[in-house]
C-alpha cells in the first residue's frame, strides 16, 4: 500500500482517478492552512473597514492634515457574508466573533453560482 499525503487543501493537483485506480491513498492538511487563509482574509476585512490603505497613501505622501478626510466604518452590526461555509469560512467567522457583527451564509452549488454569474439576461450586480 502506498500513501501520498500532501500539505495544503483540495485535489485539484493531483490526478485522483488515477491513484484510484493504482490503489494510492491520498490524504490533505486541510488544519494547516485553515487558521493563516482566515487571518490574512480577517486582517483584509479590519484594513478595508478601517480604511487603512487610504490612510497609509496619505500619510506616505506627506499629507497630514487629510488623514482627518480619510473615514472608517465599525463593524459592530454590521453583516458578514459567505457563500459556502468550509474549514476557512467557519474559522472567519470564529475569528469575527468578537466585533459583534451578524454572520449569513449562503449555501450553493458550484453550477448554480456559475449560472448566475455567466447569465446574460440579467444584471445581478447593483451600481
Amino acid at each position: 500500500m502506498c500513501v501520498i499525503a500532501r500539505f495544503g487543501v483540495g485535489y485539484d493537483m493531483v490526478d485522483v482517478k488515477a491513484l484510484t485506480e493504482r490503489g494510492v491513498m491520498l490524504t490533505i492538511t486541510p488544519d494547516g492552512v485553515r487558521r493563516p487563509m482566515a487571518s490574512g482574509i480577517v486582517g483584509f476585512i479590519l484594513a478595508l473597514s478601517l480604511n487603512m490603505f487610504s490612510k497609509f497613501k496619505v500619510l506616505r505622501e506627506g499629507r497630514w492634515n487629510d488623514r482627518i478626510d480619510v473615514k472608517s466604518i465599525g463593524l459592530t452590526g454590521r453583516v458578514l457574508g459567505s457563500i459556502g461555509l468550509g474549514n476557512i469560512g467557519l474559522e472567519i467567522f470564529r475569528l469575527m466573533k468578537p466585533f459583534d457583527i451578524r454572520q449569513t451564509t449562503m449555501l450553493l452549488h458550484l453550477r448554480n453560482i456559475l449560472s448566475l454569474i455567466c447569465r446574460k439576461e440579467k444584471n445581478y450586480i447593483n451600481e
